[in-house]
Order: C-alpha cells, then sequence, then structure tokens
C-alpha cells in the first residue's frame, strides 16, 4: 500500500515544533556544561496525534552551550530512574554522551497507532527531537526543508536558487516528490526529499524503513539527489572547547 502526504501539512508542524522549543534558545546557561532544564519534551511529541509516549517513560532536555554555539538532547528514561534526571556530564563537550540510566534510542519509548502517517511522523519527530537546542553551528536538521517538487529553476524555489544549467544529478530524478509511505508485510518505508544550502545547495532523498508497530528506525539513509553551486566558499571547520572538529551532531536522524 502506497500512502502520500501533503508537504504543507509536515511544514506547518514543523514550524509548530519550532515554535514550541523556540524558549529555550533565550535560556541563559553556564557556558560549556550540560545543563538540565525545565521544558517538557511530552509536549513537543503531542504535536503528532498518532504517536505517544510508552506507559513507564519520562522524557527530560539538557541543553549545552559556548560561544553562540548550541547542542540539546532529549532522553527517554525509565519513570523509575526519575530522581537521577538533573545529573548528566558529558565531560563538558559539545558532543553528547549518553546517560547511563537513559534509553540506548529515545524512540524506543515511543508508541504509535500504526497508521501510514505515524510512521512518517516518527521520522519527523526524531528529527526534530535531534535538532532540540541547536544554535549556529550545532544546526542539522534546521537547514532542510520538506519539498514537493524540484526547487530549482522555479517561481516556488525556497531561497534563491542556482540556474538549472549549474545543478548536477548525482542520482535518477524522482518521478514523485510527495512524501510517501509504503506498507508492506513486515516492513514499513517512509521516503521525502529536501532542499539544503548549507554549504551547497542539494536535493536530498531520505528514506526510513520500519518495522510495522515498531517506532524506532531498522534503517534511515540520506542520499544526495542534485548538487548545486556552493552556497559558502570556504571549507568550514569548527574546534569548540579544544575537542575534535565539529561533524554532525545527530548522525543517527539528521545525517542518516
Amino acid at each position: 500500500m502506497h500512502n502520500k502526504f501533503s508537504v504543507k501539512k509536515i511544514n506547518q508542524l514543523r514550524r509548530k515544533a519550532e515554535r514550541i522549543c523556540e524558549p529555550v534558545n533565550d535560556m541563559l546557561l553556564e557556558e560549556q556544561k550540560w545543563t538540565f532544564i525545565n521544558f517538557e519534551p511530552v509536549n513537543l511529541l503531542k504535536l503528532f496525534s498518532s504517536l505517544k509516549l510508552k506507559e513507564g517513560f519520562v522524557l527530560k532536555a539538557y541543553l549545552y552551550r559556548t560561544n553562540g554555539n548550541g547542542n540539546g538532547r532529549i532522553f527517554a528514561y525509565p519513570a523509575v530512574a526519575a530522581h537521577h534526571l538533573d545529573h548528566y556530564s558529558a565531560e563538558n563537550n559539545f558532543f553528547y554522551k549518553k546517560p547511563e540510566l537513559a534509553l540506548e534510542n529515545l524512540m524506543d519509548a515511543i508508541d504509535g497507532d500504526g497508521s501510514p502517517w505515524s510512521y512518517l511522523s516518527a521520522s519527523l519527530f526524531a528529527r526534530e527531537a535531534a535538532e532540540f537546542g541547536a544554535l549556529w553551528h550545532g544546526v542539522n536538521w534546521g537547514n532542510h526543508r520538506i519539498i514537493e517538487k524540484d526547487p530549482t529553476g522555479t517561481d516556488e524555489a525556497l531561497m534563491v536558487p542556482a540556474p538549472d544549467a549549474e545543478w548536477q544529478w548525482l542520482q535518477a530524478r524522482p518521478k514523485s516528490w510527495l512524501p510517501l509511505v509504503i506498507q508492506k508485510p513486515g516492513k514499513v518505508t517512509v521516503k521525502f526529499y529536501s532542499h539544503s544550502e548549507y554549504i551547497t545547495e542539494s536535493i536530498y532523498e531520505h528514506t526510513v524503513i520500519y518495522q510495522p508497530f515498531n517506532y524506532t528506525a531498522v534503517e534511515s539513509i540520506k542520499k544526495r539527489l542534485r548538487r548545486g553551486r556552493p552556497v559558502l566558499s570556504i571549507k568550514m571547520t569548527l574546534t569548540i572547547n579544544k575537542q575534535q572538529p565539529f561533524e554532525s551532531r545527530c548522525p543517527d536522524y539528521s545525517e542518516a
């Protein structure tokens, strides 16, 4: 069974998610230290009506700030571990380290109604949660906008795209750009496309595979389909607090 979905509806959800998470960006926190914050991640989850938190679990949020850059993490814990939730150390650097009592994957604590929309919602929620608290060089998924048509050379372009001649197809051009959920026995596949102007203007295909009634992705793949002109002409390397150069802050979701 193939199910296609409205990009308008998806982008409206993403804007609502941004508004829910926006207040944390103004929090005054101690620099270069992971901090447990008074924010209810379940309010972000509630935007996705086909999803819910499994009984016996709680979600908690943490932020890290340094020189205008920011990262955040949302972790799922067994409710019985609640009294440990305000203590989190990741060696005080930009890169997160899972607390000992937290689940390996946030999505292990998420359930849904089994509808095609629920699997697309799971893919979106995982990305929005991974982007929580991101500022400046911490931003990853926030550089992408889900699209329903090729944005190059059209009035509906998301920014100011390069002329079509300046683009290079790296993979086959999609026949349909609409977000799609394919349900087969034992397998659910979510597919959608995004446009990003981060460093090099590009179009990406995102494919996420689930088992039925399980909202932790079995596999998540991101392919660059088309590459345009460089938006930044220099290679950006960021070293924070004398740690390793900045890389993807959450490869499980945003960069998969």
